[in-house]
């Protein structure tokens, strides 16, 4: 009975593991990004709103933070579709080679 159940099923390769992989990180940095850009954009919102708040030290600190984070968090998701198709060119030629 076992046999015949586990007969359908095919064992992941490393292609699907790197595509599962890659799926998954990017779907994580993605989301990150997002959240990073928009949360750091409400702050900035905010503090050019009400400019009586960056009279004290560590509001202007907090909006030179607000204003680099979503900088990194583009920078994030751009590096992350960067990687992504590196790594699929990376196996695509791998893959060659391991047929040749």
């Amino acid at each position: 009975m076992l046999n015949n159940l586990s007969e359908g099923l095919s064992t992941p390769t490393a292609d699907t593991c790197a595509y599962a992989y890659a799926k998954a990180t990017g779907v994580i940095y993605g989301v990150t990004a997002a959240l990073s850009f928009l949360l750091n954009f409400l702050f900035t919102v905010i503090m050019i709103r009400k400019p009586a708040m960056l009279k004290r030290p560590h509001n202007i600190l907090l909006f030179s933070l607000a204003i680099t984070g979503p900088l990194t968090g583009w920078y994030l998701f751009f590096l992350e579709l960067n990687t992504i198709a590196l790594t699929f060119t990376f196996l695509d030629k791998l893959s060659v080679r391991l047929l040749l």
